[in-house]
């Protein structure tokens, strides 16, 4: 944007390197009032008015989200209607929602949802920019004055989280999960869930969190959110500052800031999650530029340069990088005797030393160390020698050296035991993840190989959408092994087969269906495979199967724009468009056959 008399932005930057949710979540706690202009380099501007952090108008140059478009995505006005109204406005210069309600073609609560949708769509354009656009705000001018109605101000919150679900920042969320360890998370004091609107699983996982402390693998474990979706949440609960971390277990670096969540003054309610980016042509007679803003004079920045991160992961390495898991321990198998005669007390302590290995790794620390949880430090430490003398790998005799790797991580796993527990701190910590479940080495050996798989799967969505789907399979499929319950795995690992040419016939989709059948029973709220599912009743003509799967695909996530489309061809090649006979068609359906 190209504005005379304009001086130099307080701040500016690339969102390569502050992310575009990164630097929402600045201008909210710092509670700025100005312009924030970004440009890509084909020269594509977005221009953003913020009000105390809150964006409040949304330009886009050239446009793309037209007043049309949504009200006919929600269904509260028919095409012929908007575009005869349309050429009206344009006679009379007059805005198009003002002649819409005039006519009584839609009322004026419709108006004002639309309005919003609009502006949502508007700023959830900015998450979908290249890393090489550009930032400049510019503090306490406000470069859309002149630009559309009444402000209506966005929840910051809200724009957040729909910009971390949508379009992640995968090398940050990965770098600042890993920093997380084994920390527990509790829903800090001061958190407002209910501003970011979440979706009901969601929801159900951020108040558990107010109930109780819980750890990121402890989370993903629950199953009640796919994996990523599980880091994404957490991930924005952390920018945001929603979570508190359990002592010494902040990001290196950073410093517990003041509570980001402040009281949404009267005229900014929180609004809804915005929908994904759908970029539809619209008719020429749409394509109206707004009167350009007039030139204004700036007071002086408030912010001078540097990185626009939340200071809640500033100070932070924000290096490319993934949650990593060490490679598990191979199974061993029983060793032969052959190689020299063993005496019976040999062959006694060989398959002791075989299923110790194997039994120790379903104990807690407290019976590895064959002590009572109210056991104190000195009983901790007196059982802790007495185990030493017998596991310690340097007392296994020449003839057992084949099964001296088995006592060695006996005797690791017991020394782990003992140092957490004689550390008071440590213990606190442990026995709050013996209450939720965990503390065993086969239960940390699944959280890693839980971890390892959602590497895999996040590398298998980029090659899908890069169309590289030979590997997009491959890493699904490695997703799938490590994690072979995750619902997620078993549904995108069958839409896959079930793309290729020699599996579209009726019959093997029939088997991917029930496929997918199996992964809605493992997570009945697993809204990717009651999508794929009903893509694939659609191809074989179950298309009251199909409507079913897309309407469940509408309640788990209204904004799912591809299940709307779905549900509404359908309608539409069905007969009149009158409402569906189904009472339970709800949300955005609701809203979309509503006359």
């Amino acid at each position: 944007m190209a504005t005379p008399d304009l001086p130099a932005p307080s701040a500016q930057g690339t969102l390569a390197k502050t992310p575009a949710v990164h630097l929402f979540v600045y201008v909210y706690e710092r509670e700025l009032s100005g312009t924030l202009v970004l440009s890509t380099p084909d020269g594509d501007t977005t221009t953003i008015a913020l009000t105390q952090g809150w964006p409040s108008r949304v330009k886009l140059e050239p446009a793309d989200v037209f007043l049309s478009t949504v009200l006919e995505d929600q269904g509260f006005a028919e095409e012929h209607r908007l575009a005869a109204t349309y050429q009206l406005a344009q006679r009379q210069r007059r805005r198009h929602g003002e002649v819409l309600v005039e006519h009584g073609d839609i009322t004026e609560e419709q108006l004002q949802q639309a309005l919003r949708v609009q502006l949502e769509r508007k700023a959830g354009r900015v998450f979908f920019m290249s890393e090489a656009t550009t930032f400049a705000y510019y503090a306490g001018v406000d470069l859309l004055a002149d630009y559309g109605g009444p402000e209506a101000p966005l929840d910051p919150l809200a724009l957040v989280w729909n910009g971390v679900r949508q379009r992640p920042p995968w090398d940050h969320v990965n770098a600042a999960l890993n920093r997380l360890a084994s920390a527990s998370m509790r829903l800090a004091v001061h958190a407002a869930p209910e501003r970011f609107a979440f979706r009901a699983a969601e929801m159900a996982v951020v108040q558990g969190l107010g109930e109780r402390p819980a750890r990121l693998a402890d989370l993903i474990g629950s199953r009640t959110l796919g994996p990523s979706a599980m880091q994404t949440l957490v991930y924005c609960l952390l920018i945001t500052k929603q979570v508190d971390l359990t002592e010494g277990a902040m990001p290196a670096g950073a410093t517990p800031g003041p509570p980001s969540v402040r009281p949404a003054p009267p005229s900014m309610r929180p609004s809804p999650s915005a929908s994904p980016p759908s970029v539809r042509p619209a008719p020429a007679a749409a394509r109206m530029s707004a009167p350009p803003p007039g030139p204004a004079s700036m007071p002086p920045g408030s912010v001078r340069g540097g990185s626009m991160a939340p200071a809640s992961v500033r100070g932070a390495s924000m290096a490319p990088g993934s949650v990593r898991s060490m490679p598990p321990a191979p199974e061993s198998s029983p060793p032969s005797s052959r190689g020299g005669s063993l005496s019976p007390g040999e062959e006694l302590w060989m398959k002791e030393i075989l299923a110790r290995a194997k039994s120790i790794l379903t104990e807690d620390y407290f019976q590895m160390l064959g002590v009572e949880r109210s056991a104190d430090a000195s009983a901790v430490d007196r059982a802790y020698l007495t185990l030493a003398k017998k596991w310690h790998p340097d007392r296994v005799p020449l003839k057992l050296e084949r099964v001296k790797g088995e006592c060695t991580r006996v005797f690791a796993h017991i020394s782990e035991a003992h140092q957490t527990l004689m550390d008071p701190k440590r213990r606190e910590q442990y026995v709050a993840v013996l209450k939720d479940g965990g503390g065993t080495p086969e239960a940390q050996k699944q959280v890693q190989s839980a971890l390892e798989a959602i590497t895999h799967f996040q590398k298998a969505e980029v090659f899908f959408k890069i169309r590289d789907y030979a590997q997009a399979e491959a890493f699904a499929r490695k997703a799938l092994a490590a994690d072979p319950g995750q619902s997620e795995y078993i549904a995108f690992v069958a839409w896959i087969e079930a793309m290729k040419p020699e599996n579209q016939p009726v019959e093997p989709t029939r088997r991917f269906i029930e496929t997918l059948g199996e992964a809605i029973k493992a997570n009945p709220n697993s809204e990717r495979a009651y999508f794929y599912r009903g893509m694939l009743n659609k191809r074989i003509d179950q298309h009251a199967a199909a409507i079913k799967d897309f309407k469940r695909v509408a309640d788990l996530n209204p904004n799912h724009v591809d299940a709307a489309r779905e549900v509404r061809l359908h309608y539409m090649r069905s007969g009149p468009s009158s409402p569906p006979k189904d009472a339970s068609i709800g949300g955005l359906f609701g809203k979309l056959f509503k006359k």
